[in-house]
């Protein structure tokens, strides 16, 4: 959705939080979204980012991004395979089957009291 309001598509995308400990995790999403997953080496990123901020508040680093970088180091990045892809695409498929057969149904659940 955030694509499609700003009328752009991201070349690769980034994990945080404790989703982005899993590299697993991240190739499902790699080979999902067909697209590069970016792993930073410490995921909790808010903590980081206040870090940053503070590093050039204080004036040690020159702005929050130099000091972000140095505090990050080289992250890494699952990159999306064609059998990962296929595999995901298969299953969307069987997700979106599902979804339809299913929705009449949950539509009439919510309307219950």
């Amino acid at each position: 959705r955030a694509e499609t309001a700003a009328g752009a598509r991201a070349s690769r995308l980034y994990l945080s939080g404790g989703g982005a400990r899993s590299r697993a995790f991240a190739q499902i999403r790699a080979d999902a979204l067909a697209r590069p997953i970016v792993i930073p080496t410490e995921v909790e990123t808010g903590v980081l980012g206040s870090a940053a901020l503070a590093l050039a508040g204080l004036g040690r680093a020159a702005s929050p991004a130099d000091a972000a970088a140095t505090l990050l180091g080289q992250p890494s990045i699952a990159l999306p395979s064609a059998a990962g892809q296929e595999r995901a695409e298969a299953r969307f498929a069987k997700f979106n089957a599902y979804h339809e057969a299913l929705a009449p149904l949950a539509r009439r659940f919510a309307q219950e009291p």
